[in-house]
């Protein structure tokens, strides 16, 4: 028949096929390396599951496994298909937004200096005095706000991690200059294992004393501002 052209079916390759095949080594690297990459993802959004729970977009897991597959093929140590997060550039998690559309600079424009002291396990966070009413972007319904902390050691091989938390009450939108904001929490002293610490912020609408969360994904905003490893 004119015009009729006949395309051949492919097979679909097993996946058994493909780790075993010497010819197809180079797509089992990036399966073996995919896989690792995503468990690292999972265990990073277990640690601030309660965090992000008001502050992510709906390609944060896409968006974290690209960098965080980023993360692994910047192992200088192991080789192609053997390379693990732990090994990589954790600088390259510095700044990841967990709400891609809330940074955490738009929603708080204000100076946060991050701190963490491995011998001893201290994190600390300071933000300088500012005027909520005036400083923060948030939506018309929102009267109250709060600044979180959380930090976590990560053992990737074993798929574990110790996490630990700290926030500010919920305070008005209002006009008054705020006083210095200082959180502290802790994570195991000498650890060996890499840490990750975020800030975010938290909107909310009291109404006769009855809380009532902002979940829009407009501007609740979690940064990781700190990525440190031994």
């Amino acid at each position: 028949m004119d015009g009729f052209v006949w395309k051949k079916k492919r097979k679909a390759v097993s996946l058994d096929t493909i780790m075993t095949s010497p010819l197809l080594e180079k797509v089992k690297h990036n399966i073996l390396e995919f896989g690792r990459a995503g468990k690292g993802v999972k265990l990073i959004r277990a640690a601030f599951a309660d965090q992000i729970e008001l502050a992510k977009d709906r390609r944060l897991t896409p968006r974290m496994q690209t960098l965080v597959m980023k993360l692994v093929k910047s192992d200088n140590i192991k080789g192609r298909g053997e390379r693990l997060l732990e090994n990589g550039d954790f600088r390259l998690l510095n700044n990841f937004e967990m709400n891609g559309n809330a940074e955490l600079q738009r929603s708080m424009p204000v100076k946060i200096i991050s701190s963490y002291d491995r011998p001893s396990g201290k994190v600390v966070i300071d933000i300088p005095s500012f005027v909520p009413a005036q400083t923060l972007k948030h939506t018309a319904n929102a009267t109250d706000y709060r600044i979180v902390c959380a930090a976590a050691e990560f053992d990737f091989k074993n798929g574990e991690f110790i996490a630990s938390e700290t926030a500010t009450p919920f305070e008005p939108i209002d006009t008054v200059n705020t006083a210095s904001i200082v959180l502290t929490t802790t994570l195991s002293p000498d650890s060996v294992f890499p840490v990750l610490i975020t800030v975010g912020i938290q909107f909310a609408e009291f109404v006769n004393g009855i809380k009532y969360p902002e979940r829009s994904g407009e501007f609740n905003a979690l940064c990781i501002v700190k990525a440190d490893k031994p």
